[in-house]
């Protein structure tokens, strides 16, 4: 969907914020990690703080690890940190500090053939991936958030919204509009024809955009209970609006 033009335009917009040391391009294609932390973040990883213990927190999409080193470094925290590259983990094992070592596992592999035992997680931590996934996938995760957590346990979602730097395209916007208008329940499900990826860091050519209505409607479809969800805005990312965050709680009974 997006033009050459377009494209080359986003690219030196991104190559300008991954100069600045704001994002770091993955090594297999699938889009940026962001190297600050939304507000979502922010509260998932202070509730974390207050949990008792040593809690379980799954960094799923973890990428090189950066909010990984964030929690270890700012909580008591177990992390569980997993991505689709051994070679992203391989690199955030090299970084991590020798006290903070021992509370890190990695688990190389696709997010969705993920299988923690139910109950076993404190919190789920998912940021800028799952806007790569399709529709049944999305309710697919929701409802594994909702099975590998403990009763109570936190998770924290950010995704592309039709609205940002990246994906804001008239044309998809045109086609999201008329999808919102006529009730359709995924309006901003991408394909081959309507993808708004920059192709030459994003491998796939489908995936989701998320509105608010859609991120909390499947959430609380998994049994979450909503805390906090907003368009994020924050001076580090390319614009406002680009993204939405939730923050959620599992409200399944012991």
């Amino acid at each position: 969907m997006l033009s050459p033009c377009e494209s080359k335009a986003l690219e030196n917009r991104i190559c300008q914020s991954i100069s600045a040391g704001t994002q770091r391009l993955t090594g297999n294609a699938f889009g940026w990690e962001w190297l600050f932390l939304e507000d979502v973040t922010v509260d998932f990883i202070q509730a974390v703080k207050a949990l008792p213990g040593q809690p379980i927190i799954a960094d799923l999409g973890a990428a090189f690890g950066y909010s990984s080193l964030q929690i270890l470094e700012g909580t008591s925290a177990h992390v569980i940190a997993n991505d689709l590259s051994e070679e992203h983990l391989t690199d955030l094992l090299s970084r991590v500090p020798d006290v903070q070592r021992a509370r890190l596992t990695t688990k190389s592999g696709d997010a969705l053939q993920l299988d923690f035992s139910e109950n076993s997680l404190d919190g789920i931590l998912a940021l800028r991936w799952m806007h790569f996934l399709r529709p049944a996938e999305i309710r697919e995760m929701f409802a594994n958030y909702s099975k590998w957590l403990k009763p109570g346990g936190l998770l924290c979602v950010t995704a592309l919204s039709p609205n940002g730097a990246i994906t804001a395209n008239g044309k998809f916007q045109a086609i999201y509009e008329e999808r919102v208008k006529n009730g359709e329940e995924w309006p901003g499900t991408m394909d081959r024809e309507t993808s708004c990826w920059v192709k030459s860091a994003v491998a796939v050519e489908h995936g989701y955009l998320f509105d608010l209505e859609v991120m909390e409607r499947e959430c609380r479809f998994a049994g979450f209970d909503v805390v906090k969800l907003h368009y994020l805005s924050h001076e580090k990312a390319l614009s406002e609006k680009g993204h939405v965050g939730l923050l959620a709680v599992n409200k399944k009974m012991p």
